[in-house]
């Protein structure tokens, strides 16, 4: 009893040697398996351990908590402790991957628009990727993993289609021109149909989107 009596009068000694803190990260605080520091103040639970709980460092709570009332919080000068975790500057956010407009990300499940937040990909962001291996996450701003870039390139302008006169239009065999616009019959052979010239409609045809109808001051292709 005697021994008891006498540790406690050390302890009540002790109390008043103010000193500060040790400081613990806020995503790692002080915990010596019984609650957090708030644990600690007085009236609660752990208030009468705080000499006697200690962490896995063997810090007893009186150095680390507040709470405890022998040791107090110095924002004036920065810590010295050796439990303080060294913070570190975060990560700038990566460009996300260009694509053109032409020819946006697409993983199959609808374009970056769709993996905005709130949308029925955004869960999807980190797993989707199209047939080149990009994730969405890399090449969508909407997932809010990259920031949008400029393009560091100017894409190339389309080939000029080759130039047949009005009187010997392009002919592979299944119709002119205009039957291989968008949504008609002829579309998806544009890379197939070749005139008796060797000349595939997709280099013929503005319709077919892979060039340019050439300038009338341009010189004629002229069939033999």
């Amino acid at each position: 009893m005697k021994l008891f009596i006498a540790y406690a009068a050390f302890l009540s000694i002790n109390v008043q040697a103010y000193h500060v803190c040790m400081i613990y990260p806020d995503d790692s605080p002080y915990d010596a398996g019984f609650g957090g520091c708030e644990t600690y103040a007085p009236g609660s639970a752990n208030f009468e351990f705080c000499e006697i709980h200690r962490d896995d460092d063997e810090i007893p709570a009186r150095l680390a908590c507040l709470e405890c009332g022998s040791c107090i919080i110095d924002s004036a000068s920065p810590s010295s402790s050796p439990s303080t975790l060294p913070s570190s500057s975060p990560s700038e956010t990566p460009s996300c991957v260009f694509y053109p407009e032409d020819s946006p990300y697409m993983a199959g499940f609808g374009g970056c628009e769709n993996y905005a937040p709130g949308m029925r990909s955004n869960p999807f962001c980190g797993e989707d990727e199209d047939e080149n291996g990009v994730r969405a996450n890399e090449a969508c701003m909407e997932c809010g993993d990259c920031i949008d870039q400029a393009p560091s390139f100017s894409p190339s302008p389309p080939p000029i289609c080759v130039l047949y006169s009005d009187e010997s239009p392009f002919n592979a065999g299944f119709g002119f021109c205009d039957t291989y616009a968008p949504g008609t019959r002829n579309n998806p052979s544009c890379g197939k149909d070749t005139d008796e010239n060797g000349v595939r409609a997709d280099e013929a045809c503005e319709e077919c989107g892979k060039c340019n109808d050439p300038q009338p001051s341009l010189p004629s292709f002229s069939p033999s």
